[in-house]
C-alpha cells in the first residue's frame, strides 16, 4: 500500500471519528491493527462490521501482512454503509461482508 492509498483510508477513519460512527476508540482499534501485524495475520474475523472502522483498521494492518479480513454484519443497512466505508479507504478489495 503506497502512501497516497493509505491516506485515502485514514481519511475515511477520520471522518467516521468525528461523525461518531464507531464502536471502537481509535486506540483499541489502533491496538488490534498492530496485534495483527506482530502475529502477520493472514485472516482476521470479525463479527459486527457497523459502519467499517475497526475493519478499515485491520484492512491497513493486513495490507502489511498479505491477509484479508472477513466481516460479519447482521444488519443489511450497516453492512452496505460499511461496504462503502471499505470502497473509499481502498480496502474494499480484502475484505469480504457476510
Amino acid at each position: 500500500m503506497n502512501l497516497t492509498d493509505e491516506k485515502r483510508a485514514r481519511d475515511v477513519l477520520t471522518v467516521l471519528e468525528r461523525n461518531l460512527g464507531i464502536a471502537l476508540s481509535p486506540s483499541e482499534a489502533k491496538v488490534l491493527a498492530e496485534l495483527a501485524v506482530e502475529i502477520a495475520a493472514k485472516t482476521v474475523v470479525e463479527v459486527g462490521t457497523y459502519r467499517g472502522y475497526s475493519g478499515i483498521w485491520l484492512a491497513l494492518a493486513l495490507r502489511k501482512t498479505g491477509g484479508r479480513l472477513i466481516t460479519h454484519e447482521a444488519s443489511a443497512a450497516n453492512a452496505a454503509t460499511a461496504r462503502e466505508n471499505f470502497r473509499k479507504a481502498g480496502v474494499d478489495d480484502i475484505v469480504t461482508i457476510v
